[in-house]
């Protein structure tokens, strides 16, 4: 119990402070970027998204079905050096692609082929990235908490600190920004390079460039299933601002001024992010190594239950305090995007009850339910894109998002709980979606003033204290710790 706590407690504090850092980045962008601009940044940073994942060949996902397949150092060790080898191939391979159409690919993400030269920084810094997130994905799934910490939060100090250099000297500009990106990732590359180095030395035959086949070849088979999912799932989270880009305007300003408004919304929208950050960094190792055990249903039940009320919460003040979150960090030129922030909440919101529907997938080893999923998702909302976005511009590409991922949702969970009888309460939802559409009608009708700020403030710590009186009388802290205990 002492040591999940301390996961727990590392991963918590990681995250917080990732995601402030990542939050307090917004002012700069929206003080140095306008929204047309903001719009390739988010553009390309999207294409990034997708490539990364390309580049592992959903080797990341496998990790948590196979590297305790065996569960022996000697297998481990072949097995991290296997696909680190795997890795610096596939890098070197689709960084020399996206040098080769880095034209066509800045016309088909931002319209222009002037941004081509970015590409070159994206390509170098995607190889980097790809050796980090393996050395991330090995920590996580070894529950190296620490270690994982420290090395996502060093890439991200840095990165930091190099874009307030530029803003302060004048330097601050699209190009500015991917090479910041760059050095952070190079130096984070070698931070996790040095780490799992020093892990792996001390496991039993331990030598790097030792490949193993039949090691490589189950993980590629399961990973390689998971990419049309891992692809499906960056569309369904990027359709709607691509589509922005080419449907919702008849000028590149405009559609770049649209997808730029609406980009920020969802950013500040993901702060959602970070509880699905916990779910995938602290729960799902941990939910793999008990999958075998009695108790595993009952913990993933409960988990479910309280991601749902938890999430929705929070989800719920994010909405009602927008207005505050936008005039205390975002640049006046965006206070527009403001009302769009539920559609971000929203989104998160149902992806997290997806991936905690999916651990029950994740620990059958059944990848191809995931997958099937979230490229039917993706397909709805590039459908539904297309019908809203003319018709409804940012709000049209919104509805799209949010209903995509409900129907990922209930498609899986109709799935396990007719495979496996989960018995997940999925009947919260009744309750806290109509909860986020009073926080949207508050901040639509409620004025902005100083007044209607200190009632918000007062009813939240009024709200919090209530519930954690109710969590303690009800024993629900409790309850949850005795099961852990019994791990």
């Amino acid at each position: 119990m002492h040591s999940y706590l301390k996961k727990v407690i590392h991963y918590t504090a990681g995250n917080i402070a990732n995601k402030l850092l990542l939050l307090l980045l917004l002012p700069m962008f929206s003080r140095f970027l306008p929204p047309d601009e903001y719009a390739v940044y988010t553009n390309i940073m999207l294409f990034f998204t997708f490539a990364a994942l390309i580049y592992i060949l959903g080797i990341q996902q496998a990790m948590y079905s196979y590297f305790n397949e065996q569960k022996t150092a000697a297998y481990q060790a072949k097995l991290i050096s296997s696909v680190f080898i795997t890795i610096l191939i596939s890098g070197i391979i689709f960084t020399t692609l996206i040098a080769f159409f880095s034209e066509k690919l800045s016309l088909w993400i931002v319209r222009d082929i002037q941004y081509s030269r970015l590409f070159f920084w994206v390509g170098i810094t995607l190889f980097f990235n790809s050796i980090t997130s393996i050395c991330l994905s090995l920590l996580n799934v070894m529950e190296r908490s620490g270690s994982y910490v420290i090395v996502g939060f060093t890439q991200n100090i840095i990165f930091f600190i190099l874009l307030i250099f530029g803003g302060m000297n004048g330097m601050f500009s699209i190009i500015y920004i991917f090479k910041a990106l760059f050095i952070s990732t190079v130096i984070g590359s070698l931070l996790g390079i040095f780490i799992i180095g020093s892990i792996h030395r001390k496991l039993p035959d331990a030598r790097f460039g030792i490949f193993s086949a039949k090691i490589m070849l189950p993980i590629l088979r399961f990973g390689l299933i998971m990419i049309p999912g891992t692809i499906a799932m960056i569309i369904l989270r990027a359709a709607d601002r691509l589509m922005l880009t080419h449907l919702s305007a008849s000028t590149i300003y405009r559609s770049l001024y649209n997808v730029g408004i609406y980009s920020i919304s969802y950013k500040i929208g993901s702060i959602m992010l970070f509880l699905i950050t916990l779910i995938s960094t602290v729960f799902l190792p941990y939910a793999m190594r008990i999958a075998d055990k009695e108790k595993a249903p009952e913990i993933y039940r409960t988990m479910f239950s309280y991601y749902l009320w938890g999430g929705g919460i929070l989800g719920f003040f994010i909405i009602l305090f927008s207005p505050e979150i936008f005039a205390l960090l975002i640049d006046a030129q965006y206070a527009v995007a403001a009302r769009l922030t539920f559609i971000g909440v929203i989104s998160t919101y149902l992806q997290g009850i997806f991936n905690l529907i999916n651990v029950i997938f994740y620990a059958q080893k059944r990848a191809g339910n995931i997958a099937v999923a979230v490229i039917l998702g993706a397909l709805i909302n590039i459908g539904l894109n297309f019908l809203l976005i003319p018709a409804f511009g940012l709000y049209g590409a919104g509805a799209a998002s949010i209903f995509a991922y409900l129907f990922i949702v209930i498609l899986n969970y109709i799935y396990a709980q007719k495979e496996f009888k989960p018995n997940y309460k999925i009947g919260y939802l009744l309750i806290t979606l109509p909860l986020f559409g009073i926080a949207m009608a508050l901040i639509r009708f409620v004025p902005f003033t100083l007044i209607s700020i200190s009632f918000k403030v007062f009813f939240a710590l009024l709200f919090c204290v209530g519930l954690y009186l109710l969590l303690l009388k009800r024993g629900e802290l409790e309850k949850f710790k005795a099961m852990i205990r019994k791990d």
